[in-house]
Order: C-alpha cells, then sequence, then structure tokens
C-alpha cells in the first residue's frame, strides 16, 4: 500500500490537529482494506467501495468524518490511497 502526497498530507494534518485516535483508526483501516482487497482480487471478487468512472474507488470510513480513494494496481499487488477527504468541522 503506498500513499500519494495528499493522502499523506491529509494523515499529517490530522496527527497535527490533536487527533491521534482519528490518525491511527485511518491507518489500521486502510491496511485491512488492503487486506480486504488483495484477497477480493485474488478471489475474483468485486473489490471494497465505489467504482468510479476514473478507475478508482471511493469508500466511506464508517462512524468517522473521512472519505478515502484508492486505486488498485494489480499488477504490482498493490493498493495506492489517491485521495483521503477529512471533513473537519
Amino acid at each position: 500500500m503506498s500513499l500519494d502526497l495528499r493522502a499523506a498530507q491529509t494523515l499529517t494534518d490530522m496527527h497535527k490537529a490533536g487527533e491521534e485516535r482519528l490518525h491511527d483508526a485511518i491507518v489500521l483501516f486502510a491496511r485491512a482494506l488492503a487486506i480486504e482487497v488483495a484477497a477480493a482480487a485474488a478471489a475474483g471478487k468485486p473489490l471494497a467501495g465505489t467504482r468510479l468512472t476514473d478507475g478508482r474507488y471511493a469508500v466511506d470510513i464508517h462512524r468517522e468524518p473521512v472519505l478515502l480513494y484508492y486505486l488498485p494496481d494489480p499488477d504490482a499487488a498493490a493498493l495506492r490511497v489517491t485521495d483521503l477527504i477529512w471533513l473537519a468541522l
């Protein structure tokens, strides 16, 4: 799994804003998502989230104010998080 610059910056911003619990929850969620997506791809099943027209998938993280967008890379057997949208109030 890898993070694009904007996604990594959002995680850094969460941490700097004192949202360590949210930061850690998102990191754990992204790790679990990568495992789930790899298993689904290997089994030929649909990937988690809603597929967008540009090939990315959107995932609403349950009970957290964060949307995650990822792009699977089957050739590299990796998942690339392209965006994290933090709906901070």
